[in-house]
């Protein structure tokens, strides 16, 4: 079993935004704003590993941001095995 848990603070802090065009209209750019995001987030993961007798080992993983208005989410599964 792992865990991590922490906080973090966008020291940049600016708003992002892309800045698009059509391929056929390279002079027609157009800008999309971002989230406009807290600076301070938060951090937090849990994850299992289990060795099967061949040798396989199988890990499982969920991780987690948070920050006002947003969440970031991601699970994983790992298998390794030596050949």
């Amino acid at each position: 079993i792992s865990a991590n848990l922490g906080a973090g603070y966008d020291v940049i802090d600016e708003d992002s935004s892309i800045t698009s065009t059509y391929a056929g209209a390279p002079g027609a750019a157009f800008k999309t704003p971002g989230m406009d995001l807290e600076p301070w987030l938060a951090r937090a993961g849990l994850g299992l590993s289990h060795t099967l007798p061949s040798g396989t080992e199988v890990s499982l993983r969920y991780d987690a941001e948070v920050r006002s208005d947003f969440t970031n989410q991601g699970a994983s599964l790992k298998a390794r095995w030596a050949f």
